[in-house]
């Protein structure tokens, strides 16, 4: 079990290296705007968020197996916890590769901020440019039932 466990912490840190990876050139794409590879990155990473699911599922199996057999006051244990109750051979590289998980999610997390933040503003941007073309206000703005509402005042008069 504890190997199996380690299989799947090191296959998930491979994945999450990948998704590293897509999200530094995502943020390249953001910037130049590059709308193609944009798409081209985020159906890569909808491909790796799959396998990350079904790595996390199986992750989830076998930390419960390694509950099961191991005493009952671990029954809501963490990971690193369980890690820490089991032999000295497998001990080290279970916390090995824990801590690599744990430092590459990070990674991923601040770059996908990092992202999310330039795709805001990147909208933002584009949002302003409708209201200049069209002289209507196009914000997420919400009536009586969650209906979107686009306020359409004239600014100019075209009949003049």
């Amino acid at each position: 079990m504890w190997l199996e466990l380690r299989e799947i912490l090191t296959k998930l840190v491979e994945v999450y290296q990948q998704m590293l990876g897509l999200s530094k050139q995502k943020r390249i794409a953001l910037v130049g705007v590059n709308i193609s590879e944009i798409e081209r990155i985020t159906k890569q990473e909808q491909v790796l968020l799959s396998v990350v699911n079904h790595l996390e599922r199986d992750r989830k199996k076998v930390l419960l197996k390694i509950r099961k057999n191991i005493n009952d006051q671990y029954a809501n244990a963490d990971i690193l916890t369980l890690i820490l109750q089991c032999n000295d051979e497998n001990k080290a590289s279970l916390i090995e590769s824990h801590e690599r998980l744990k430092e590459i999610i990070e990674k991923v997390q601040t770059h996908n901020k990092t992202n999310t933040d330039l795709t805001m503003q990147a909208l933002s941007a584009v949002n302003y440019q409708l209201n200049v073309l069209s002289q209507a206000s196009v914000a997420p703005t919400y009536a009586d039932g969650g209906k979107e509402v686009v306020d359409r005042k004239k600014r100019l008069n075209f009949e003049a």
